[in-house]
């Protein structure tokens, strides 16, 4: 994936992200207490990206075996050409999937109306952060079995465009309302179809 697509991708998975943003925003946190927040949200979803990308490394290796023939082995090995190609529809299919669950608004690592949200000790702001940084995982997974040796620019463009969608929503909390809230995850999840859609037909 090239820088843009990178930073569409960070931008999908960053809707509920800067959604609890917005709503924390909502309540009366100090400017200081703004910052931790938006930071630590960035590096939790660039450490879960970080952790998707290093399962796909394992997947990729067992994407090169697949069930073996009647009567053969119980496994064989399949070419680097045919293993790539099993490898770019699992990506897409991982990608697509989210994609569904974000506009059919049943998927996603936190559903909640932007409401305010009170984020008190560290424990709480961990938790938070770990919630709404789950959907990283994924899409870990599905680039770094696509592309793993550009796997750490986009932990860093995926962190770098979380941390902006956090702190914008940290600074909007007090205009923004539930409504933009589902049409951001519906946005989201296009983006992510229209990603896995491209892959597709990139490949094929």
């Amino acid at each position: 994936m090239g820088l843009l697509e990178l930073a569409a991708l960070g931008a999908a998975i960053g809707v509920d992200v800067m959604s609890v943003g917005v709503g924390i925003g909502l309540t009366d946190v100090p400017r200081r207490r703004l910052y931790q927040v938006g930071s630590v949200f960035a590096l939790a979803t660039a450490a879960s990206f970080a952790l998707g990308c290093a399962l796909a490394t394992v997947f990729r290796g067992l994407l090169h075996y697949v069930p073996g023939r009647v009567g053969a082995g119980p496994l064989e090995y399949v070419a680097p050409e045919g293993a790539a190609a099993w490898v770019t529809v699992a990506a897409a299919a991982i990608l697509l999937g989210l994609g569904l669950q974000m506009v059919k608004g049943k998927g996603g690592s936190l559903r909640l109306v932007p409401g305010p949200v009170a984020v008190k000790g560290v424990w709480s702001l961990l938790g938070l952060a770990a919630l709404v940084s789950v959907d990283a995982v994924s899409a870990g997974l599905s680039l770094g079995m696509l592309d793993a040796a550009r796997a750490g620019r986009a932990v860093a463009v995926v962190g770098a465009v979380n941390g902006a969608m956090a702190f914008l929503g940290l600074g909007l909390g007090r205009k923004m309302r539930s409504a933009l809230h589902r049409r951001l995850r519906s946005a989201g999840g296009f983006i992510l179809i229209a990603l896995a859609l491209k892959l597709l037909f990139h490949r094929f």
